[in-house]
């Protein structure tokens, strides 16, 4: 058990690999059904481990000890599929305490950073921008598509895209995201989406 007074080093530790159990409200599907939707049917289901990477976690609050509880924030840079929940439980084990998380405030994802974010004032003011589609879905997979299959994909038909290996690819036409397509599993002949 790690000691409370350590709770920086204990942080580091997570750096790197991180193998957690989804919490059981999340919308992660087994047997196409969301977690969120079995739990609330108050039904057991055994949750598969997963793996994130955490890049970076530091402690960026004093820490408040009072009424026999230790409370402290940190910020973390990690990959996707990462769910905090689970860290922040995963780091009340290291210490044999429960943990759980109280707060949540996402900085940044993909290309967008909050920094980068309008006020209220902005809006009001018209001092704000806005960004296309095709910038905010960031490093993801995007097909520019030809007006063939435009007509498809703009009549909501699947499509065969031979040369795509992705479960999920984003459509641009003309430089205009036009279409998010999922890989149809149940074919074997080309990607049908």
């Amino acid at each position: 058990m790690a000691r409370i007074d350590n709770i920086d080093n204990v942080l580091q530790g997570f750096v790197g690999d991180f193998e957690f159990t989804p919490p059981i409200y999340s919308a992660i599907k087994v047997n196409g059904r969301k977690l969120y939707d079995i739990a609330r049917a108050g039904k057991n289901i055994e949750i598969e481990k997963r793996y994130a990477e955490i890049f970076s976690i530091e402690r960026v609050s004093d820490i408040d000890y009072s009424n026999k509880v230790c409370k402290f924030s940190f910020k973390c840079r990690v990959s996707k599929g990462t769910y905090i929940r689970s860290l922040c439980e995963a780091i009340g084990k290291r210490f044999g305490y429960p943990a759980y998380m109280s707060g949540l405030r996402r900085i940044a994802s993909g290309k967008m950073n909050i920094k980068d974010s309008n006020t209220i004032e902005d809006l009001q003011n018209g001092k704000y921008f806005l960004t296309s589609m095709l910038n905010a879905i960031g490093e993801k997979k995007v097909i520019h598509i030809n007006d063939a299959i435009f007509s498809r994909v703009n009549n909501g038909m699947r499509i065969i895209l031979k040369s795509c290996t992705e479960d999920e690819v984003f459509l641009a036409y003309k430089n205009i995201l036009v279409g998010i397509y999922e890989k149809n599993k149940d074919n074997n002949e080309g990607k049908s989406i």
